[in-house]
C-alpha cells in the first residue's frame, strides 16, 4: 500500500477513495470517474467532512459507546432505552 501504483490499484479495485492528490488526478481515477460518477461525488464530499475524534470527550464518549453495545448484545439490555441512556450521555459529555 506504501507504493503508488499498488495504492492507486487498491483504490481502483476495491472502491476506496483516493488518498494523495496524485491519485485523484490520475488518469485511471478520471477514466474510472467518468464511469462511475457516485465514486467522484463521494471525493468531492470530503471537503465538507469533520473530522469528530478532534473533541476531547471522544475517549469518554467512545467509552459509552462501547458500553451500551455491550450491554444490547451480551446483557440483553433494551435497545432503546439503552441508546437513549448513551445519547444523554454523549450530550452531556459534549457540553462539558
Amino acid at each position: 500500500m506504501t507504493d503508488a501504483k499498488g495504492g492507486l490499484q487498491l483504490v481502483l479495485d476495491t472502491g476506496y477513495l483516493p488518498f494523495t492528490k496524485k491519485m485523484a488526478e490520475s488518469p485511471q481515477m478520471k477514466e474510472l470517474w467518468a464511469k462511475e460518477p457516485n465514486r467522484k461525488t463521494a471525493f468531492e464530499q470530503l471537503q465538507y467532512a469533520i473530522d469528530t475524534n478532534k473533541d476531547v470527550a471522544w475517549p469518554q464518549i467512545m467509552q459509552e459507546f462501547f458500553k451500551a453495545i455491550q450491554a444490547i448484545m451480551y446483557d440483553n439490555k433494551p435497545i432503546e432505552s439503552t441508546l437513549d441512556t448513551f445519547k444523554k450521555e454523549t450530550e452531556r459529555l459534549l457540553k462539558k
